[in-house]
C-alpha cells in the first residue's frame, strides 16, 4: 500500500535523508495510483470481453447441435442388419382368422428369398428396391384365403421362406409352398400365391406369365 500524502510530509519534516522537492514526490505517487488504477481497470475490461466472447461461443455451439438434432441427417448406423436364411425349411403358419391383413410391410427396400427342397435349403437370392416393392404389393394384392376355395390336390416339396427387410431391421418371415393354391402366409395373413411363389422358385421377372384363354387353343386346320 502506498504511504498517504501526510505521511510522506510528515516524514520529510522529521529530516531523515536529504531535502526532496515534496510537490515532486507527491505528483510521482499520484501518477504512480492512477496508473495502477487504469492497468485495473484494463485487465478488468478484458476478463469481462474474454468471458463474453465465450458465452457467445457456447451459446453458437449448442444452437448448432440443437438444429443437427432436431432437423440434421440421422446418425448413420454403424452395423446394417443382414437377412439370413434358416437352416431348415419353416412351416407355413396358420393365422387365426380372419386373416386378410397384409403379407409384407408397406416400407419393404429388399427380400431375401430362400428355396428349400424338402428341408434342405437349395438356393437363395435378394430382391432389392422397386422389385422387392412390386413383389410385397403384389403378394399383398391377393385376395384373402377363403376356406370355401378349393385348390388343386398336387403338392410339392418344395418350400419358399420370404424374409423382408425394412428401415426398421427384418419384418416377419412370410412363408409359402409350392402346389396347390400356394398356401403363404407370415402368421396374422394369408394368401394363395401360387404364381408368385412359382415365379420366385425358377427366377423369373416380375411380369406374370401369359395366361392363354382356354377358347383360344387351336384344333389344327379343318372343321373344329
Amino acid at each position: 500500500m502506498s504511504p498517504s500524502e501526510s505521511e510522506l510530509r510528515a516524514s520529510l519534516r522529521a529530516g531523515e535523508g536529504e531535502r526532496l522537492d515534496t510537490d515532486e514526490v507527491l505528483a510521482r505517487a499520484r501518477t504512480a495510483r492512477r496508473d495502477r488504477r487504469r492497468n485495473l481497470g484494463a485487465i478488468g475490461g478484458a476478463v469481462v470481453a474474454v468471458l463474453a466472447v465465450g458465452g457467445v461461443i457456447t451459446g453458437i455451439q449448442l444452437n448448432r447441435t440443437d438444429h443437427t438434432t432436431a432437423g440434421g441427417p440421422s446418425p448413420i448406423p454403424t452395423a446394417q442388419v443382414v437377412a439370413s436364411c434358416p437352416a431348415g425349411a419353416p412351416i407355413v403358419p396358420k393365422p387365426p382368422a380372419p386373416a386378410s391383413g397384409p403379407l409384407f410391410p408397406d416400407d419393404v427396400t429388399s427380400i431375401k428369398v430362400c428355396v428349400y427342397d424338402a428341408e434342405r435349403l437349395t438356393t437363395s437370392k435378394d430382391v432389392d428396391g422397386p422389385a422387392a416393392r412390386s413383389y410385397a404389393q403384389r403378394f399383398n394384392a391377393l385376395p384373402a384365403n377363403s376356406r370355401a376355395q378349393i385348390c388343386p390336390q398336387f403338392l410339392t416339396q418344395i418350400t419358399i421362406a420370404l424374409l423382408p427387410m425394412t428401415p426398421n431391421g427384418v419384418a416377419p418371415t412370410v412363408v409359402g409352398r409350392v402346389g396347390g393354391c400356394g398356401t403363404t402366409s407370415n402368421n396374422t395373413a394369408s394368401r394363395n400365391a401360387g404364381q408368385l411363389l412359382g415365379e420366385l422358385q425358377v427366377g423369373t421377372s416380375q411380369t406374370p406369365p401369359p395366361i392363354v384363354p382356354s377358347h383360344s387353343v387351336s384344333h389344327g386346320p379343318g372343321p373344329s
